[in-house]
């Protein structure tokens, strides 16, 4: 008599385990499902980018979001989550020197330690980075520490900017020359 009600909590448990398991993993899922769709691009305006394997695209009016769905080296709240946001500007950008001059300053005045610059090319265009721990410079909190912001932009309508853990940082440099021009 006993049998039935073991069955069914047998299965219950399964099914609970199965629903956790599947829970746990959406992102993961979403990512697969994403890349399975829509390939290893993402066009925004008359840009292709790269989406690397483990990264989900969250398609915006202006650009898309790309949100790593393995990202979470570190437990506190922030610190784990890595995000590329990238949009395409209505104009041309005419003075990179200019932009990169003006990002370093304010980083620095706004209590940015250590600053990050990079120079980048894809195509024909030029892409200039600067960034930093300036989350944690303007807040203070120690859920910002590791965590670093990088803004990028290209001499032609691209503009670029990566929030996440320093380690990821060469992810998002490497996606920088990968990009290509649709025609």
């Amino acid at each position: 008599m006993s049998r039935p009600p073991i069955r069914l909590l047998v299965a219950s448990l399964a099914l609970i385990l199965m629903g956790y398991v599947a829970y746990s993993n959406r992102l993961q899922m979403a990512a697969l499902i994403w890349h399975w769709k829509n390939g290893d691009f993402v066009r925004v305006g008359l840009y292709e980018v790269p989406v690397p394997k483990r990264w989900m695209v969250e398609k915006q009016a202006s650009g898309a979001f790309l949100i790593d769905t393995f990202g979470s080296r570190d437990t506190r709240t922030l610190a784990g989550i890595n995000v590329i946001s990238i949009e395409s500007l209505p104009t041309i950008t005419r003075d990179l020197e200019f932009r990169k001059s003006y990002q370093r300053k304010w980083l620095s005045e706004h209590g940015t330690s250590a600053i990050e610059e990079r120079s980048l090319a894809f195509e024909d265009e030029f892409v200039a980075c600067v960034g930093g721990d300036e989350l944690h410079g303007l807040t203070g909190s120690p859920e910002a520490a590791g965590i670093v912001s990088v803004q990028c932009i290209s001499s032609g309508k691209l503009h670029l900017t990566f929030a996440g853990q320093q380690p990821d940082l060469q992810i998002f440099y490497a996606i920088i020359p990968k990009i290509r021009k649709s025609h």
